[in-house]
């Protein structure tokens, strides 16, 4: 009877450990080599499997790796990325969104298994890109709110590397909303607040926000390559509570005035890792245009208003300091070339996806960060304001096309993104869209003016 009992304790043991790890992997974030990750994230102790749907190529080995995948090299390099995420909701209804088909009951069942498998696999592609190099920030889109990014950053693996993220609720009727995450031993967040796009007639806002950020960033940690700690809560002070900042901006957001009240400011105190960290003001703005859902002409007036208004915002900035990093990513639901989107890629802004070496790579390649039916496009863009441009290493903007992210295209041939959901059928995958990243040095201090 006693070794019944010590075999049943011993197997909760094992199912607990099973259901605190699930996939069974943390990936080695210390290690100053390039992650293995096709077919998964990989080290040589840990293995995450690969699912059987997707795509499955032959693992390239290090000589064959593109330039791009090697960054983790360069000690003085960092990431910044952006990922539309999909639907990224919870499971449980708010009575203030459209989201009945994300729960349980809903046409998705949207149950918890569910969300926990997409939850853990995006914790994979963060992972993974910030493997590949430290990923500084990543601009999300489709997300639903403050919880999901809370469980994403606490309750994955990436609570070991100190993410945190900057979200605000926004008026859209579906509840999807844009955010920033980001590395806290990167990145100190100064301001942030999101700027409402009301579009004529209307008088209020009725969609997607733009999210602005203003972060320092902490050059001397990316230098110096810290280890992860143990407990990032030791090193890293929490933020302001978001959810009393949400509650102040809620009451506000008839008007939207753009005073100190609405701003998000965090703790001054510095992460611990260097004595003199180096700091560079980094601006962003994270978009997600609105969609072409009732038709392109019937829908072009929108997106082109969502334009004008951020121009307007990156304008702003640049009359004070030209030399500043401006910076705006995001889904912005048509490609570069179209005229709705001409105020953003005329001086001194570069959209990297209208740039040659992106039309290059896309003719040779054939693949961009989306697919609709047959045919491959970009709608998720990086512009930045040209000074910027000598800290892009090799040429521009990349598609994160790693072998986890695809699979075969039986119905219209190649390959797609490996989406979550297809119509009402649930696919088990990442993500519709594709991410799209920037790997940057750092600038010579000699040549780069200082910031406050």
């Amino acid at each position: 009877m006693k070794t019944l009992y010590l075999f049943c304790f011993i197997l909760w043991l094992f199912i607990l450990g099973q259901a605190a790890l699930p996939y069974g992997a943390i990936p080695d974030f210390s290690s100053g080599e390039p992650a293995e990750i096709h077919p998964g994230i990989q080290d040589a102790r840990h293995a995450i499997p690969h699912h059987p749907q997707a795509t499955a190529p032959a693992a390239a080995s290090r000589s064959s790796q593109p330039p791009d995948t090697l960054a983790r090299d360069d000690t003085s390099a960092f990431r910044i990325a952006f990922y539309n995420m999909e639907n990224f909701f919870d499971c449980w209804h708010d009575s203030a969104k459209n989201d009945q088909d994300f729960t349980p009951s809903g046409i998705k069942g949207w149950g918890h298994a569910k969300y926990a498998n997409k939850r853990n696999r995006l914790f994979k592609v963060i992972a993974a890109l910030d493997a590949e190099c430290p990923l500084a920030a990543t601009g999300l889109a489709e997300v639903e709110n403050a919880r999901v990014l809370r469980e994403l950053c606490r309750g994955t693996p990436l609570r070991y590397k100190g993410f945190d993220f900057v979200h605000f609720e926004s008026p859209d009727p579906r509840g999807i909303d844009v955010a920033l995450l980001y590395r806290k031993d990167l990145l100190r967040i100064d301001t942030a607040y999101p700027i409402a796009l009301v579009i004529p007639p209307d008088s209020v806002a009725r969609t997607r926000d733009i999210l602005y950020v203003r972060a320092i960033l902490i050059a001397g940690n990316i230098q110096t390559r810290n280890p992860p700690l143990a407990n990032p809560s030791l090193a890293y002070p929490a933020k302001e509570d978001l959810l009393a900042q949400q509650a102040h901006m809620a009451k506000e957001r008839p008007e939207l005035r753009q005073d100190k009240n609405l701003f998000l400011e965090t703790n001054q105190t510095q992460p611990r890792g260097t004595t003199h960290p180096r700091k560079i003001t980094l601006h962003f703005f994270i978009c997600h245009f609105p969609s072409k859902y009732g038709g392109v002409l019937e829908t072009n007036h929108k997106r082109a208003a969502a334009a004008r208004l951020l121009r307007r915002h990156m304008d702003s900035l640049y009359s004070k300091d030209s030399t500043a990093f401006i910076l705006a990513m995001g889904d912005l639901n048509t490609t570069a070339e179209d005229s709705v989107l001409a105020p953003l890629r005329s001086p001194p802004y570069l959209n990297l996806m209208a740039s040659p070496a992106w039309q290059a790579r896309f003719a040779r390649h054939a693949i961009g960060s989306h697919k609709f039916r047959e045919e491959w496009s970009t709608i998720d863009h990086i512009i930045l304001n040209r000074h910027v441009l000598p800290w892009i290493k090799d040429g521009g903007a990349f598609v994160f096309a790693r072998g986890f992210l695809i699979q075969n295209d039986e119905r219209y041939m190649g390959i797609k993104p490996f989406r979550t959901f297809y119509g009402a059928k649930h696919l088990g995958g990442y993500s519709d869209h594709l991410p799209v990243y920037i790997d940057l040095h750092l600038p010579n201090r000699t040549t780069t003016k200082a910031q406050k």
